[in-house]
């Protein structure tokens, strides 16, 4: 692996899809090295990692302050990655996704108090696409009539 102290980085590189990987706990140790060797990263694609933990601590941009961090994620695909209501909730904790606008969560197997994290987290408020497809949720209360139907791409 390249060291970080070698001021070799790719400036411009917006987008990284590592879906189907097997980082399991290691996945807070594969972001760090984004951070480390890329500037602008806006969208992350990691589904089919099962296992990720901590992704509540997922910071991808290089300021260790939320406030001074102008390009944080934008899109973010963890389907098939978390696993139950704890796992959503901590990610709805994550004050690094406050600029993110598409989150997939599709096969994470949360339920009802997970998608009320969501919904309900300060942290999420700029989200415009939501996917939750396949997962156990199994009483939404509303009526919903002004929202449109979404799709993964």
């Amino acid at each position: 692996m390249v060291s970080s102290d070698d001021g070799l980085k790719i400036q411009s590189l917006e987008t990284v899809d590592l879906s189907h990987n097997n980082f399991g706990a290691n996945f807070i140790l594969v972001v760090r090295q984004l951070r480390e060797s890329c500037d602008f990263i806006q969208n992350l694609m990691c589904s089919g990692n099962a296992g990720i933990k901590r992704c509540q601590n997922m910071q991808i941009a290089r300021s260790k302050r939320v406030s001074e961090c102008s390009n944080m994620l934008i899109r973010l695909d963890l389907s098939n990655c978390l696993r139950g209501d704890e796992q959503v909730a901590q990610l709805a904790q994550s004050s690094y996704l406050k600029d993110l606008k598409w989150l997939n969560l599709r096969h994470c197997k949360f339920g009802n108090d997970g998608f009320d994290e969501v919904l309900h987290s300060k942290n999420l408020r700029s989200l415009e696409v939501l996917i939750v497809k396949d997962n156990k949720i199994s009483n939404i209360e509303g009526p919903f009539t002004d929202l449109e139907e979404a799709t993964e791409k």
